[in-house]
């Protein structure tokens, strides 16, 4: 198969074009570590706008990073269909 150059290079587009994935990764840690000791916040994909396993994830690599103490953890549930992340700075250690 050969390529026609010609074809491909009209369809260019500036860097600035392209789609970018949203990235709030930044912002999951500014808010866990604001959460006090002892206590919890809860998120659901409605107040959010992204799904609540991506904040899970990003927790758990914090945890992994070191960027978040021990006694931080997430949980979730799904309560009338409807998935609700916890984000928790616990009392004390959890795995």
């Amino acid at each position: 198969m050969k390529l026609k150059t010609d074809e491909f290079l009209k369809n260019m587009i500036p860097e600035s074009g392209i789609p970018q994935k949203k990235s709030r990764i930044g912002a999951w840690l500014k808010l866990a570590l604001a959460i006090p000791k002892g206590k919890a916040i809860a998120l659901t994909k409605a107040e959010i706008e992204v799904d609540p396993s991506s904040v899970q994830g990003a927790i758990i690599r914090y945890k992994r990073l070191g960027l978040l103490p021990p006694d931080y953890y997430v949980t979730s549930r799904v309560i009338d269909g409807v998935k609700t992340v916890y984000i928790v700075h616990g009392e004390t250690e959890k795995e």
